[in-house]
Protein backbone atom coordinates (compact mmCIF):
# COMPACT_ATOMS: atom_id res chain seq x y z
CA UNK A 1 0.00 0.00 0.00
CA UNK A 2 2.83 2.37 0.87
CA UNK A 3 4.58 1.81 -2.45
CA UNK A 4 1.41 2.24 -4.48
CA UNK A 5 0.30 5.41 -2.67
CA UNK A 6 3.80 6.89 -2.93
CA UNK A 7 3.86 6.24 -6.67
CA UNK A 8 0.36 7.72 -7.01
CA UNK A 9 1.37 10.93 -5.23
CA UNK A 10 4.48 11.25 -7.38
CA UNK A 11 2.34 10.85 -10.49
CA UNK A 12 -0.05 13.56 -9.23
CA UNK A 13 2.89 15.88 -8.51
CA UNK A 14 4.36 15.35 -11.97
CA UNK A 15 0.97 15.98 -13.60
CA UNK A 16 0.44 19.12 -11.53
CA UNK A 17 3.81 20.52 -12.57
CA UNK A 18 3.16 19.66 -16.22
CA UNK A 19 -0.26 21.36 -16.04
CA UNK A 20 1.49 24.49 -14.76
CA UNK A 21 3.92 24.35 -17.69
CA UNK A 22 6.90 23.69 -15.44
CA UNK A 23 9.79 21.33 -16.05
CA UNK A 24 8.82 18.03 -14.47
CA UNK A 25 11.61 15.82 -15.79
CA UNK A 26 12.73 14.66 -12.36
CA UNK A 27 9.19 14.20 -11.05
CA UNK A 28 8.16 12.18 -14.10
CA UNK A 29 11.26 10.01 -13.71
CA UNK A 30 10.56 9.55 -9.98
CA UNK A 31 6.93 8.62 -10.69
CA UNK A 32 7.83 6.16 -13.45
CA UNK A 33 10.52 4.55 -11.33
CA UNK A 34 8.32 4.34 -8.23
CA UNK A 35 5.36 2.86 -10.14
CA UNK A 36 7.36 0.24 -12.00
CA UNK A 37 9.35 -0.77 -8.92
CA UNK A 38 6.14 -0.95 -6.83
CA UNK A 39 4.54 -3.26 -9.40
CA UNK A 40 7.50 -5.62 -9.40
CA UNK A 41 7.92 -5.58 -5.63
CA UNK A 42 4.20 -6.18 -5.14
CA UNK A 43 4.29 -9.22 -7.41
CA UNK A 44 7.38 -10.61 -5.72
CA UNK A 45 5.82 -10.03 -2.30
CA UNK A 46 2.75 -12.00 -3.41
CA UNK A 47 4.96 -14.87 -4.59
CA UNK A 48 6.74 -14.82 -1.25
CA UNK A 49 3.47 -14.83 0.70
CA UNK A 50 2.08 -17.77 -1.25
CA UNK A 51 5.35 -19.71 -1.20
CA UNK A 52 5.56 -22.58 -3.69
CA UNK A 53 1.97 -21.93 -4.79
CA UNK A 54 3.11 -18.46 -5.91
CA UNK A 55 5.00 -20.08 -8.77
CA UNK A 56 2.00 -22.11 -9.94
CA UNK A 57 0.13 -20.59 -12.85
CA UNK A 58 -3.21 -21.64 -11.34
CA UNK A 59 -3.39 -18.60 -9.04
CA UNK A 60 -2.07 -16.04 -11.55
CA UNK A 61 0.48 -14.63 -9.13
CA UNK A 62 3.43 -15.45 -11.35
CA UNK A 63 1.60 -13.58 -14.13
CA UNK A 64 1.70 -10.41 -11.98
CA UNK A 65 5.48 -10.58 -11.89
CA UNK A 66 5.75 -11.32 -15.62
CA UNK A 67 3.44 -8.40 -16.39
CA UNK A 68 5.36 -6.02 -14.12
CA UNK A 69 8.89 -6.78 -15.36
CA UNK A 70 8.51 -5.05 -18.76
CA UNK A 71 7.65 -1.81 -16.94
CA UNK A 72 11.33 -1.47 -16.07
CA UNK A 73 12.27 -1.89 -19.73
CA UNK A 74 9.68 0.04 -21.75
CA UNK A 75 9.53 3.84 -21.67
CA UNK A 76 13.14 3.89 -20.58
CA UNK A 77 14.68 1.50 -18.11
CA UNK A 78 14.83 2.02 -14.38
CA UNK A 79 18.55 2.73 -14.67
CA UNK A 80 17.90 5.54 -17.14
CA UNK A 81 15.28 6.96 -14.76
CA UNK A 82 17.83 6.85 -11.94
CA UNK A 83 20.40 8.60 -14.14
CA UNK A 84 17.88 11.35 -15.04
CA UNK A 85 17.07 11.84 -11.36
CA UNK A 86 20.76 11.96 -10.43
CA UNK A 87 21.44 14.49 -13.18
CA UNK A 88 18.62 16.73 -11.94
CA UNK A 89 20.06 16.51 -8.43
CA UNK A 90 23.48 17.51 -9.76
CA UNK A 91 25.11 14.18 -9.01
Amino acid sequence: KLRVESARLLIYLACCLLDQGKDATMEVSLAKLAASEAAIRGGLDAVQIFGAMGYASDLGIEQMVRDALPSTIFSRTSEVQRNLIAARLGL
